[in-house]
């Protein structure tokens, strides 16, 4: 299983590869440019141009790790955000998440599956309502299964401290309420 800890190295050594690679590598296609554009004989013009293009084994490599390294740090950042969004509001829909976040919806699940992996979030989906709730609100929940005013039942799980709507009826009431 993946850690927050093996997820942060990650990113950390894809980026030291990145710079180990295309640090090296500019200053070589540096000196082969220079040697391209300063030298008088045909032969140094023509190893420039071959020591800039060699180069290129190294620079391209480089900086293809540094763009999975800035991704992956992107990442750790979207799923550390998920958890937050998460543990503030106790209760969300993926579809709340995408918004909140700026991303897709086959996005928001990705990360979410993410955090869940890392445990930075423990939960269970309401599958009626397609709502994600953290373990905490299982045990937090209301008692109410049917709507105190009109006897209509409930189609989803309340939290303590969320106010209910009666679907069928419209009535308000708080899920502290006994």
């Amino acid at each position: 299983m993946e850690s927050l800890m093996g997820f942060k190295i990650k990113d950390t050594i894809l980026k030291a590869t990145g710079y180990i690679f295309a640090i090296p590598g500019l200053i070589v296609f540096f000196i082969g440019i220079a040697m391209y554009l300063v030298s008088k004989d045909p032969t140094e013009i023509e190893a420039g141009a071959g020591i800039a293009i060699a180069s290129m084994a190294f620079v391209l490599p480089g900086i293809f790790f540094l763009y999975q390294g800035y991704k992956a740090t992107k990442e750790e950042e979207m799923v550390e955000s998920l958890a937050m969004i998460i543990h503030a509001t106790r209760r969300i829909s993926i579809d709340n998440i995408a918004e909140k976040m700026g991303v897709s919806v086959p996005t928001a699940r990705r990360f979410m599956l993410m955090a869940l992996k890392l445990r930075l979030i423990n939960g269970f989906f309401d599958r009626t309502t397609g709502e994600f709730f953290t373990e905490d609100g299982k045990t937090d929940t209301s008692p109410f299964k049917f709507c105190p005013h009109c006897g209509s039942p409930f189609n989803k799980i309340f939290l303590h401290g969320e106010t209910i709507k009666c679907p069928a009826c419209g009535s308000l009431f708080s899920g502290n309420n006994q």
